[in-house]
């Protein structure tokens, strides 16, 4: 059986390959945030993600995930900064903000196109690594729930925003093509169709076409004889 390279499917004894080299380029004063840092680079590059690096002012076209201290993101005291593009989309830079407080990190992604929707989560470092281990298979726990988590709330969302700016398809509400999404309004009933028109400027548009209030006045004027 081969090796999977996802992080969620590390295990006690063992951690995906790309992972296991990250964090062997960490230093002994690499602090709890920052390996939670080195493991956010990870997963990033997992869905289609790289690190700009902060000497070049391009993407490089060398897509492999390239290793960079967290170090070398911080800003100031508490906040590390770092910009990533998709790798199909290089000219598009999306930027994650780590703000750490405490114990926990706040972290906030966003795209620097279009309506800019910002994204946040607030995870405790500690409940995923454990900065007392001195094995590095034992450093992080909970690290499926944790890559789940990261991916859902952060990484999918902005890929999403990206991809539909772009006008591609996506695996999201907004990227699926506009029949379908038609289909899927035509089966609201009247008020619900009234609160997507609100949720976005294109669904208000969508929302607005003729033929979905023609077939809702013939449905409901249908069940009314």
């Amino acid at each position: 059986m081969s090796e999977s390279a996802l992080v969620e499917d590390s295990t006690s004894t063992k951690l995906t390959s790309t992972l296991e080299n990250y964090l062997k380029k960490l230093d002994e004063n690499t602090t709890h945030h920052e390996y939670m840092i080195a493991l956010f680079i990870v997963l990033f590059s997992e869905s289609g993600f790289y690190v700009l690096p902060m000497s070049e002012a391009s993407f490089s076209k060398n897509k492999k995930l390239i290793y960079t201290s967290p170090k070398q993101w911080k800003t100031m005291k508490n906040i590390y900064e770092i910009k990533l593009v998709l790798k199909d989309l290089p000219n598009v830079i999306c930027k994650l903000v780590a703000i750490s407080s405490g114990d926990r990190l706040i972290l906030n992604f966003f795209s620097t196109i279009g309506e800019k929707n910002v994204y946040s989560i607030a995870i405790q470092s500690l409940r995923y690594v454990n900065p007392f281990s001195n094995n590095l298979t034992s450093r992080y726990m909970n690290l499926k729930e944790i890559s789940h988590r990261f991916k859902d709330a952060l990484v999918m969302r902005v890929r999403a925003d990206i991809l539909t700016e772009a006008g591609l398809i996506n695996p999201s509400l907004q990227g699926l093509p506009t029949e379908l999404k038609l289909k899927i309004l035509g089966m609201l009933e009247a008020p619900a169709l009234m609160q997507v028109s609100q949720c976005s400027r294109h669904f208000n548009i969508l929302s607005k076409e003729p033929r979905l209030w023609q077939a809702l006045l013939r449905r409901d004027f249908a069940e009314n004889n």
